[in-house]
């Protein structure tokens, strides 16, 4: 949140609540003199600032006397406010007060003043917070309304969230928590994914991970920034530490063929716990070339963060850097659903091939002469990715590390089929029968809206 407000020379207080409000306090006019408060959240997480009416003339007012971030068009709630005492400081005094209902809207927050007008309601964002400790038994359900703003709203839902988790469960120590993420956008619609975290000191930062990545996606991302219509967390702590190392991997066969499945075992050791060994397939592809390929497994927990004070430092996420950039918003909302969970293992076989990206989408089973024509053309919108087989494991842990190893793929001659036939010539080939027919035909009619899409966007870039 510091960091959000340092470009607006704002210093930030934490107060507690509304203690020592009047419990009949409903408002007052808000004359020239009178104390107002500037909200940026309202609710159960509240964010704002107190200060005095200037100006007003009918619903119109000024305020302040000075910016409040000089952040320029505003729109904020505009409360009354109780004061509750006077702080004198020699620096610069402070006035104790409680924010009352919302009586306006703020207009422009300018060098010289605030303006508002007042019964008018702002466009604000809700967030909701459901957070239980298992632990404990505690639990409670935060909601809060924050300002509409590109700059702004991105940090406070995550502040409103964090602030909600850290009330519930306050003690540091180990923890893990369930959380359902839901996002509610322009354009992009819904953006909903569940994944398990860990902490070994402070559950309420990695609790909002995910909704930070998704916020900032909608809010920086190079295109356009996308408004936030709401936002919901479901968050359910527990004490333990239910993770996990990758220690090794292995396989069994020293040479693989094209088309042959392999078992990969994973070696993964819980924490205090024996190591366990969880087997997973992959499948080599059928078209794959003679050579040695590299197998990765990564765990999907992602990288710890770091606590320097109050500033939380969260690394990203790895990124594959051979993938092409995204194109639009809704493609990089939909890498960020595809990546593996916290719980899950993940194991990629590189493969030397390479596919048509177009636009950020990804043009796999071209037709030969479009994939040669897509090959050769000098748009900068056509790139080449490399082709990977990716499959994911779920486990009980939350898992991290990674390892690679790799592995040796060549054909057989026909002298080693034949040997293994038993007849050098081999069997003769059999025509399809009518279920492989069928079988090929819904398959065609699955794919076909695809290929439409592919073909008209292949149709597009060779025209531009």
């Amino acid at each position: 949140l510091a960091e959000a407000f340092e470009p607006y020379n704002v210093e930030l207080v934490t107060a507690r609540g509304a203690a020592g409000q009047a419990a009949d306090f409903k408002g007052a006019p808000l004359e020239p003199g009178a104390a107002f408060s500037m909200m940026l959240s309202v609710g159960d997480f509240t964010m704002g600032s107190i200060g005095t009416v200037t100006y007003r003339k009918e619903r119109r007012i000024l305020g302040f006397g000075h910016p409040f971030m000089g952040i320029g068009p505003l729109e904020a709630p505009i409360c009354s406010a109780y004061i509750h005492d006077v702080y004198p400081l020699i620096s610069a005094s402070y006035k104790i007060g409680t924010p009352g209902p919302i009586v306006g809207s703020s207009l422009q927050d300018r060098t010289f003043s605030v303006s508002g007008v007042l019964g008018k309601q702002p466009r604000l964002i809700p967030v909701e917070a459901e957070v239980t400790d298992r632990s404990t038994g505690r639990r409670k359900t935060f909601r809060s309304q924050v300002v509409a703003h590109p700059n702004l709203s991105s940090a406070l839902i995550s502040s409103a969230v964090a602030t909600g988790v850290a009330e519930i469960r306050g003690t540091p120590g180990a923890a893990f928590a369930r959380i359902a993420t839901s996002v509610q956008a322009d354009e992009v619609g819904s953006i909903e994914r569940t994944n398990t975290v860990f902490d070994a000191r402070s559950i309420d930062s990695a609790a909002t991970a995910d909704l930070d990545e998704m916020l900032s996606i909608l809010a920086n991302n190079p295109f356009y920034p996308v408004a936030v219509k709401s936002a919901r967390v479901k968050v359910e702590i527990e004490s333990g530490r239910p993770t996990a190392q990758i220690e090794r991997v292995y396989v069994r066969e020293g040479r693989l063929e094209p088309g042959q499945s392999v078992e990969v075992g994973v070696v993964i050791k819980p924490y205090k716990q024996p190591a366990v060994t969880r087997t997973v397939t992959v499948q080599v592809p059928p078209s794959a070339a003679d050579g040695t390929y590299t197998l990765l497994v990564r765990g999907g927990a992602p990288p710890a963060s770091l606590a320097f004070g109050g500033l939380i430092i969260r690394p990203s996420a790895p990124q594959d850097p051979q993938q092409a950039p995204p194109a639009n918003v809704r493609q990089m909302i939909q890498r960020l659903l595809e990546r593996e969970r916290g719980t899950e293992i993940v194991v990629r076989l590189w493969l030397p091939t390479t596919a048509v990206t177009a636009e950020g989408q990804r043009m796999a089973g071209l037709p030969a002469p479009l994939d040669a024509i897509m090959r050769s053309t000098k748009s900068s919108g056509v790139r080449l990715d490399r082709d990977e087989v990716r499959v994911i494991e779920p486990t009980d842990w939350v898992v991290s590390g990674t390892q690679t190893l790799t592995i040796n793929v060549r054909k057989r001659d026909n002298r080693e089929i034949g040997a293994a036939a038993g007849d050098p010539g081999g069997p003769p080939p059999q025509p399809p029968s009518a279920g492989g027919r069928l079988e090929v035909q819904a398959r065609s009619e699955e794919h076909t809206s695809e290929l439409q899409s592919q073909f008209h966007l292949v149709c597009r870039l060779l025209l531009e």
